[in-house]
This record gives structure tokens, C-alpha cells and sequence, in this order.
């Protein structure tokens, strides 16, 4: 049976995972700059957002980048301008739709994101490799409850 929580204690609760939301969205933010810095000096943390879901969806058409990402489809533009101009991203012909290309990354854009990433997994691994199993799973299955809301 699961302890009755009181108004107050509830609204301390939530009051916690709010305070612990916002410092995760802090570290979250200064670790996209981060990365996108490891990609190229010039690349913006919404561009390595981008680039990493070009790399992970590739081949993808613009506008469902722009769905996916839920970004208007002018920003995604100005978005991979830079992409092509850093030589991240090129733009290959969809033979099914001579009007539409796909955006695949660049072997470059390939091998730098992929570091980011290993380095990233080194990080977790380090940082939760102490955490019992079950705290893990616990952790993935309310991060999923957490994603479930919207």
C-alpha cells in the first residue's frame, strides 16, 4: 500500500522535480554548446541538433527533419545552409521526387559526431557505472514516464 501524500507534501514534491528539471536543462543546453563546439567552432547548438538527427534518420528529406525536430521549416533551412557550408551535410538526389533531396551527413560530420557520441557514452559509464542495475532500470522507466507526458 502506498503512503497518503498530503497537499503540501505533494506540492513540495513537485516543487523538487521542478528545481531538479531546471538543472537538468541547464546542463543539458551547456553540454549541446559543448558538443556542438567538438563538431566545428562554428556549428550552433540547434545545428548539431540538426546534424545529429540527420545522422541518426539519414537519408531525410528537409521537411520531415522539420517534423521531427517540430522546427519551421524556414529555421531548418537557415540551419542547413551552415550545415552545407561547414561540409557537414550535402544534399543527394531522391530519385523517386526530382523536386526533393535527401540530406545525408558528410563522412566528416560522421566521424565527428560519432566521437561526441562515444565520449558522451564514457561519460555516462563513468558517471553511472557505481548505480545497481535496478537503479538504472528504475531510472530509464520513470525517464520514459516522464517522456509519456508530452
Amino acid at each position: 500500500m502506498m503512503p497518503v501524500m498530503t497537499h503540501d507534501g505533494l506540492e513540495q514534491a513537485i516543487a523538487g522535480v521542478e528545481e531538479q528539471f531546471s538543472q537538468l536543462y541547464s546542463h543539458v543546453k551547456r553540454g549541446m554548446r559543448e558538443r556542438a563546439l567538438r563538431v566545428d567552432p562554428a556549428l550552433s547548438p540547434l545545428g548539431f541538433s540538426m546534424l545529429n538527427a540527420i545522422v541518426r534518420l539519414a537519408p531525410v528529406h528537409a521537411r520531415v527533419l522539420a517534423e521531427t525536430l517540430e522546427l519551421d521549416k524556414s529555421i531548418v533551412s537557415r540551419q542547413l545552409r551552415q550545415l552545407e557550408e561547414l561540409g557537414l551535410v550535402v544534399r543527394e538526389a531522391d530519385e523517386e521526387d526530382r523536386r526533393a533531396a535527401y540530406l545525408v551527413a558528410t563522412p566528416h560530420a560522421l566521424e565527428r559526431v560519432g566521437a561526441v557520441h562515444r565520449d558522451e557514452r564514457r561519460k555516462l559509464r563513468e558517471g553511472l557505472g557505481e548505480w545497481s542495475q535496478q537503479d538504472l532500470e528504475k531510472l530509464g522507466e520513470l525517464l520514459a514516464r516522464i517522456n509519456e507526458l508530452g
